[in-house]
Protein backbone atom coordinates (compact mmCIF):
# COMPACT_ATOMS: atom_id res chain seq x y z
CA UNK A 1 0.00 0.00 0.00
CA UNK A 2 1.35 3.70 -0.67
CA UNK A 3 0.36 5.83 1.07
CA UNK A 4 -0.35 10.16 0.66
CA UNK A 5 3.08 10.94 0.87
CA UNK A 6 4.08 8.31 -1.70
CA UNK A 7 5.44 5.79 1.05
CA UNK A 8 5.29 2.46 0.93
CA UNK A 9 3.18 1.36 3.91
CA UNK A 10 3.36 -2.33 5.44
CA UNK A 11 0.33 -3.74 7.06
CA UNK A 12 1.60 -5.99 10.32
CA UNK A 13 0.67 -9.43 9.19
CA UNK A 14 2.89 -12.59 8.64
CA UNK A 15 3.64 -13.50 5.45
CA UNK A 16 4.77 -17.00 3.78
CA UNK A 17 8.27 -15.95 2.09
CA UNK A 18 8.45 -18.51 -0.22
CA UNK A 19 4.31 -18.02 -1.09
CA UNK A 20 4.74 -15.84 -3.70
CA UNK A 21 6.50 -18.77 -5.66
CA UNK A 22 3.00 -20.24 -6.40
CA UNK A 23 1.42 -17.13 -8.40
CA UNK A 24 4.53 -16.45 -10.70
CA UNK A 25 5.04 -17.33 -14.28
CA UNK A 26 4.37 -20.64 -15.39
CA UNK A 27 8.17 -20.26 -17.75
CA UNK A 28 9.47 -20.54 -13.79
CA UNK A 29 8.27 -24.19 -13.04
CA UNK A 30 11.72 -25.70 -13.97
CA UNK A 31 13.26 -23.43 -11.70
CA UNK A 32 15.11 -25.27 -8.60
CA UNK A 33 13.60 -24.50 -5.75
CA UNK A 34 14.88 -24.80 -1.53
CA UNK A 35 11.91 -23.58 0.11
CA UNK A 36 11.20 -23.44 4.01
CA UNK A 37 7.69 -23.86 3.54
CA UNK A 38 7.00 -22.12 7.49
CA UNK A 39 9.20 -19.46 7.19
CA UNK A 40 7.52 -16.33 7.65
CA UNK A 41 8.31 -12.37 7.27
CA UNK A 42 6.08 -9.64 8.66
CA UNK A 43 4.66 -7.64 5.62
CA UNK A 44 2.05 -6.86 2.41
CA UNK A 45 1.86 -10.33 0.46
CA UNK A 46 1.55 -7.94 -2.68
CA UNK A 47 4.52 -6.34 -2.35
CA UNK A 48 6.39 -9.24 -1.27
CA UNK A 49 4.98 -11.07 -4.24
CA UNK A 50 6.32 -8.45 -6.42
CA UNK A 51 9.69 -8.47 -5.16
CA UNK A 52 9.73 -12.36 -5.93
CA UNK A 53 8.37 -11.89 -9.06
CA UNK A 54 10.75 -8.95 -9.98
CA UNK A 55 13.81 -10.82 -8.70
CA UNK A 56 12.63 -14.16 -10.57
CA UNK A 57 11.80 -12.20 -13.58
CA UNK A 58 15.19 -10.93 -14.17
CA UNK A 59 16.62 -13.99 -13.33
CA UNK A 60 14.66 -15.67 -16.16
CA UNK A 61 15.73 -13.49 -18.43
CA UNK A 62 19.53 -13.42 -18.21
CA UNK A 63 20.06 -17.19 -17.49
CA UNK A 64 21.81 -19.47 -19.26
CA UNK A 65 20.05 -22.92 -18.35
CA UNK A 66 19.08 -22.12 -14.46
CA UNK A 67 17.34 -20.08 -11.84
CA UNK A 68 17.59 -20.72 -8.40
CA UNK A 69 15.01 -20.07 -5.77
CA UNK A 70 15.38 -20.96 -1.86
CA UNK A 71 14.75 -19.63 1.34
CA UNK A 72 16.36 -20.14 4.60
CA UNK A 73 16.36 -18.82 8.74
CA UNK A 74 19.88 -16.86 9.62
CA UNK A 75 20.39 -14.74 12.57
CA UNK A 76 16.49 -14.00 13.21
CA UNK A 77 15.93 -12.92 9.73
CA UNK A 78 14.00 -14.80 6.90
CA UNK A 79 16.93 -14.89 3.89
CA UNK A 80 15.24 -15.42 0.27
CA UNK A 81 18.23 -16.46 -2.74
CA UNK A 82 17.73 -15.35 -6.31
CA UNK A 83 20.40 -16.78 -8.43
CA UNK A 84 20.96 -17.41 -11.88
CA UNK A 85 23.39 -18.62 -14.49
CA UNK A 86 24.13 -15.77 -16.82
CA UNK A 87 26.47 -13.07 -17.47
CA UNK A 88 26.62 -11.72 -13.99
CA UNK A 89 27.42 -8.14 -13.08
CA UNK A 90 29.92 -6.70 -12.38
CA UNK A 91 30.85 -5.53 -9.12
CA UNK A 92 31.00 -2.14 -9.56
CA UNK A 93 27.43 -1.84 -11.12
CA UNK A 94 26.47 -4.18 -8.49
CA UNK A 95 24.85 -0.95 -6.06
CA UNK A 96 24.18 1.11 -9.61
CA UNK A 97 21.92 -1.53 -10.99
CA UNK A 98 19.18 -0.37 -8.09
CA UNK A 99 18.94 3.02 -9.69
CA UNK A 100 16.02 3.81 -11.18
CA UNK A 101 16.24 3.55 -15.32
CA UNK A 102 19.47 1.95 -15.44
CA UNK A 103 20.67 -0.23 -17.93
CA UNK A 104 24.03 -2.35 -17.14
CA UNK A 105 26.49 -3.59 -20.35
CA UNK A 106 26.74 -6.25 -21.41
CA UNK A 107 24.84 -9.55 -21.31
CA UNK A 108 22.01 -7.21 -20.15
CA UNK A 109 21.08 -5.24 -23.07
CA UNK A 110 18.10 -3.61 -24.49
CA UNK A 111 16.75 -6.37 -26.43
CA UNK A 112 16.91 -8.51 -22.59
CA UNK A 113 15.05 -5.69 -21.44
CA UNK A 114 16.81 -4.06 -17.88
CA UNK A 115 16.07 -0.48 -18.57
CA UNK A 116 13.32 0.49 -15.44
CA UNK A 117 12.48 1.13 -12.55
CA UNK A 118 12.17 -2.60 -11.52
CA UNK A 119 14.97 -3.27 -9.02
CA UNK A 120 14.47 0.11 -7.43
CA UNK A 121 11.12 -0.71 -6.51
CA UNK A 122 12.23 -3.98 -5.21
CA UNK A 123 15.12 -2.11 -2.84
CA UNK A 124 11.94 0.52 -1.94
CA UNK A 125 9.63 -2.31 -0.67
CA UNK A 126 12.54 -4.07 1.21
CA UNK A 127 13.30 -0.92 3.04
CA UNK A 128 9.70 -0.22 4.01
CA UNK A 129 9.56 -3.85 5.44
CA UNK A 130 13.36 -3.28 7.23
CA UNK A 131 14.58 -5.62 4.92
CA UNK A 132 17.93 -5.68 2.07
CA UNK A 133 18.77 -6.51 -0.68
CA UNK A 134 22.66 -7.60 -1.78
CA UNK A 135 23.92 -8.86 -4.72
CA UNK A 136 27.35 -11.55 -4.97
CA UNK A 137 28.96 -12.81 -8.03
CA UNK A 138 27.31 -16.57 -8.42
CA UNK A 139 30.08 -17.66 -10.66
CA UNK A 140 28.94 -17.69 -13.15
CA UNK A 141 25.93 -15.58 -12.71
CA UNK A 142 23.89 -13.72 -10.06
CA UNK A 143 22.72 -13.98 -6.77
CA UNK A 144 20.47 -11.70 -5.22
CA UNK A 145 19.98 -12.22 -1.17
CA UNK A 146 17.34 -10.61 0.20
CA UNK A 147 17.16 -10.43 3.94
CA UNK A 148 13.58 -9.23 5.84
CA UNK A 149 13.16 -9.39 9.59
CA UNK A 150 11.66 -13.37 10.71
CA UNK A 151 8.03 -13.32 11.76
CA UNK A 152 7.67 -15.41 14.99
CA UNK A 153 4.43 -16.82 13.76
CA UNK A 154 3.35 -19.84 12.34
CA UNK A 155 1.16 -20.14 9.51
CA UNK A 156 -2.24 -21.93 9.76
CA UNK A 157 -1.48 -24.94 8.20
CA UNK A 158 -3.52 -25.94 4.80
Amino acid sequence: MVDVTGRIGVPPGPVRVGGALRCLDPRLLGARRRLDPCLLAPGDPGLLARVVANLVDNAVRYATSTVEVGTRSSDGRAVLVVADDGPGVAAPDSERMFDRFTRLDGGRSRGAGGVGPGLAIVREILLAHEGSIRVEDASPGTRMIVTLPASGAHPAQG
